[in-house]
């Protein structure tokens, strides 16, 4: 949301709107990406998840951590690609107009 009320903000160049985000895209994607490569360490009764999960996962005390931190893991790798893919798509718009 934040990215795109920025681009909004510079919506008298589009040009600019599209590298800015792309810009501030590619941003969130490395950060996306940094938490995913964390995740399996952190302790998961400190994410949002534990807190999502009413504070009851359910699983073996054991386990518990391999399996949430998977499963942060992989949803933080899926938005980083997300955010990798439109951001290269806001790239070669803002390549596109500057050379039009």
């Amino acid at each position: 949301m934040a990215v795109s009320t920025a681009m909004v903000g510079v919506g008298h160049d589009i040009a600019l709107a599209a590298y800015g985000g792309a810009i501030m895209l590619a941003l969130m994607g490395t950060i996306l990406a940094l938490k995913g490569f964390q995740a399996p360490r952190r302790r998961y009764r400190t994410t949002e998840l534990w807190l999502l999960l009413d504070r009851d996962h359910g699983l073996p005390e054991a386990s518990a951590q391999a399996v949430i931190g998977a499963t942060l893991r992989e949803r933080y790798y899926w938005h980083a690609r997300w955010a990798a893919g439109i951001s290269l798509g806001l790239w070669l718009l803002s390549l596109l107009l500057r050379m039009i």
